[in-house]
């Protein structure tokens, strides 16, 4: 559902969407140990897609056609299902081999980047923000709305963040006890 909402899309579509890679994936599975459904980068191209096609994503303020927007992400879809299905036949897969490390690790951190990015608007509950598709945009919006701030929406991501932060100290102090065996 958070997918949904980053490809700028209702919450309820990516609910729909991730019911069918679950009914797909016992009959075209290779391996139980493979996650399945959307990631992010595939949704920040899903609202990247559709801003080139000037359409506006469902919480920008701007004018929201829901139909025309689902149009285009399901062609969209289907397009790069195609696509993949092809690349995976001809076992461009391999491929992957000769990317370096760095390569790799740069390219999940600028996703990181974008899709930190893309949410900052929604922790801090400010509303009708122009639909951006560059980072350093999305920040310049949130910095200058910075006073319509939702104080509650900035506590409450404030108190998740910070619970998620002193779990994860926990988990790194708990294991590095000798009793504690992994």
């Amino acid at each position: 559902m958070a997918y949904a909402v980053l490809a700028g899309m209702r919450p309820e579509h990516g609910l729909f969407a991730g019911l069918g890679a679950c009914v797909a994936y016992p009959f075209f599975s290779t391996s139980p140990a493979i996650a399945i459904g959307p990631a992010s980068l595939q949704a920040i191209l899903m609202a990247e897609t559709a801003l080139g096609a000037g359409l506006a994503p469902q919480d920008s303020g701007d004018d929201y056609n829901e139909a025309r927007y689902l149009e285009v992400a399901a062609r969209t879809c289907l397009l790069i299902g195609l696509w993949q299905l092809g690349l995976g036949l001809f076992r461009f897969g391999a491929l992957i081999k000769f990317l370096s490390k760095p390569v790799l690790k740069g390219f999940h951190f600028g996703v990181a980047i974008t899709t930190g990015s893309s949410q900052l608007a929604r922790i801090l509950g400010i509303r009708g923000l122009p639909s951006r598709n560059r980072a350093i945009m999305m920040w310049w919006d949130v910095g200058s709305n910075l006073l319509r701030a939702h104080v509650e929406s900035v506590l409450f991501s404030a108190a998740c963040l910070g619970s998620f932060f002193i779990l994860e100290w926990v988990k790194t102090f708990l294991l590095s006890l000798p009793i504690v065996k992994r």
